[in-house]
């Protein structure tokens, strides 16, 4: 009976004429799966068993998620001298870099420090938005233990984190099969407007101390980000003055037309060329390349200028946004108000207030997953994380040659 149904199944099929759009289905359900950062993920093996210990991942931000706190101290106990002498402390995850990278691939080295030792069943794991990629990684990742097996080194190379995706990552240590494993996070980049975080670094972008004096003093001068400033700058322009783009935006903050007319308002007497307007991008590009429109014609070339305006356009979206009821009802709801915030500044720079408005009406705090924000999903999160990572120098050494 079941053969007959099949049968008449597949006759159904081929006689619709539907079998090649059929075999594809299948064929996707066999071959394609979810990817991660570590590759594609074939076999769909959910972390649903992992017992996470409550005090397992110290590198979370308690305020966003209440369960994951600090390790009690370690307890004191008696030796067989009689002595009292502090038990080991436990087992620890540390990352390098500490927060993901969202702005180009980097090298990832976690380090397990267990003070009692690496036993023959330590296991570790990694998990992808609850799929565990252990499996995967296990021929690519280079381990190392130190001769004291008490550090245990993982060096993860040439990763890439999308920045337009949802990148839930954990690292899991086991001192044994029966014992709950530590559990440390790989959390993505923040980054806020109102902090004041000196850029301690530009990674591989060479720039001038000129500029980079430029733009840690106007930043300060508008109570902005230093960082976020050089994170815009380095994702608009990679910090080339006369960088064009088909929408004719222009500078190092590749402002466009439609938010110079905002900023036509502040500063009415900035030079503005009307051949901007005049010609399509293609020719607006030769010309500044020919020198034949330079700074002394419009004010987007003039790197003071640029960052000048980019500032008071961001400024300008900050007013925007506090005198609007939908934003304030959203940053009361929020755990993470100034991180919202500075999503949306970011994400309205890059697409403009009313879309993101629109996606906000149809999609509250989670408005960046909306279909017409899909470039500025990628947008706020690398110049979210090109801004963390300017900020920290640390992170340096285990980036990718």
């Amino acid at each position: 009976m079941e053969n007959t149904q099949t049968d008449d199944f597949f006759s159904l099929v081929k006689e619709l004429k539907i079998l090649p759009i059929f075999a594809l289905i299948l064929s996707s359900w066999g071959c394609v799966g979810p990817t991660s950062p570590f590759g594609a993920i074939h076999h769909l093996t959910t972390s649903s068993q992992l017992k996470v210990d409550p005090a397992a991942d110290p590198a979370a931000d308690p305020a966003a998620d209440p369960s994951m706190q600090s390790p009690s101290p370690s307890k004191t106990k008696m030796d067989k001298q009689g002595f009292y002498a502090p038990a080991p402390s436990p087992p620890r995850i540390e990352l390098f870099p500490n927060r993901q990278v969202l702005h180009g691939r980097r090298d990832l080295k976690v380090v397990i420090f267990d003070p009692k030792g690496i036993a023959e069943s330590s296991r570790w794991r990694v998990y992808y938005n609850g799929y565990e990629v252990t499996h995967q990684l296990v021929p690519t990742v280079n381990e190392v233990e130190s001769i004291s097996r008490k550090e245990w080194t993982l060096e993860f190379k040439n990763l890439r984190v999308r920045a337009e995706k949802d990148n839930h990552i954990q690292f899991a240590y086991f001192t044994s099969p029966n014992q709950p494993p530590v559990i440390r996070s790989w959390l993505p980049p923040e980054c806020h407007i109102d902090h004041i975080q000196q850029i301690a670094t530009t990674e591989d972008f060479t720039l001038s101390a000129n500029l980079l004096d430029r733009i840690d003093r106007l930043s300060r001068d508008f109570n902005f980000n230093p960082s976020l400033l050089a994170g815009l700058v380095a994702q608009e322009s990679a910090f080339n003055p006369q960088a064009i783009s088909w929408a004719k935006a222009i500078g190092l903050t590749q402002v466009t037309p439609i938010a110079d007319l905002e900023i036509a308002r502040f500063q009415p007497l900035w030079p503005r060329s009307a051949s901007i307007s005049r010609f399509p991008a293609g020719i607006v590009k030769g010309l500044i390349n020919a020198g034949k429109l330079t700074a002394r014609d419009d004010w987007r070339l003039n790197p003071e200028l640029s960052l000048r305006g980019g500032l008071t356009f961001l400024n300008y979206l900050v007013d925007y946004w506090a005198g609007d009821p939908v934003f304030s009802q959203l940053k009361e709801k929020s755990a993470f108000p100034k991180q919202l915030a500075t999503q949306i500044i970011l994400a309205s720079y890059q697409s403009g207030a009313s879309r993101v408005k629109k996606a906000i009406l149809e999609n509250n705090q989670n408005f960046l997953a909306s279909e017409n924000l899909m470039e500025a999903r990628k947008y706020v999160g690398r110049v979210s994380s090109y801004c963390y990572h300017f900020s920290n120098r640390e992170d340096l050494y285990a980036k990718s040659p």
